[in-house]
């Protein structure tokens, strides 16, 4: 909400636009309260020790999946950065 407030009257430096992106937000947010309606079905339906099981292997997964973007960027900015010099 800090976020969202503060950001309203601000223009994107690039194009003529607001930072806040209208679009995404009206994308995100059905799939948000779908999200938790799911999961607080799911967390009264499963014991606790397998949500927490499942939820420490998503982490890991996630966890690994955005290391592995995070070095291919860096690899591309550092070849990038290398060429100009």
């Amino acid at each position: 909400m800090r976020y969202f407030g503060f950001s309203v009257r601000e223009f994107n430096p690039n194009k003529i636009a607001t930072v806040v992106d209208y679009n995404l937000a009206s994308v995100m947010v059905p799939l948000v309260i779908f999200g938790s309606f799911f999961g607080t079905i799911i967390s009264s339906i499963l014991p606790d020790a397998v949500l927490t099981i499942v939820i420490g292997i998503l982490m890991i997964y996630l966890t690994w999946d955005s290391f592995k973007k995070a070095i291919i960027l860096w690899r591309k900015e550092s070849k990038v950065l290398s060429e100009k010099q």
